[in-house]
């Protein structure tokens, strides 16, 4: 739970490599917890940008998008992740919560 601190060394790394995908999710997700939205947003877009269908990606930049009351784009992160990946385990999450927005 050391986020701040994680976000650092995994900033370290991308000064190594910018073209993780799996790293800029991680940053995301530290500042997720950190109730950093905008970064959060940013740092998924910029996974999805390296790797469109990257999953993890995908399924949190919903979550980002819902915690922001930005419905629409929640459900449009969901819709193009069950869309690319329909059998992964975050396409499932996903279609749990569309459905219980009743999508």
């Amino acid at each position: 739970e050391q986020y701040q601190e994680a976000i650092m060394y995994y900033q370290e790394v991308l000064a190594l490599n910018e073209k993780l995908p799996d790293i800029h999710v991680e940053i995301g997700v530290c500042y997720f917890n950190l109730n950093d939205f905008n970064m959060a947003e940013k740092k998924f877009k910029e996974a999805v940008e390296l790797s469109p269908q990257h999953t993890k990606a995908l399924f949190n930049l919903g979550v980002v998008y819902f915690n922001m009351n930005h419905r629409d784009k929640a459900v449009e992160s969901w819709k193009n992740l069950i869309n690319v990946a329909p059998q992964s385990m975050e396409a499932q999450r996903a279609k749990s919560f569309l459905e219980r927005m009743e999508i």
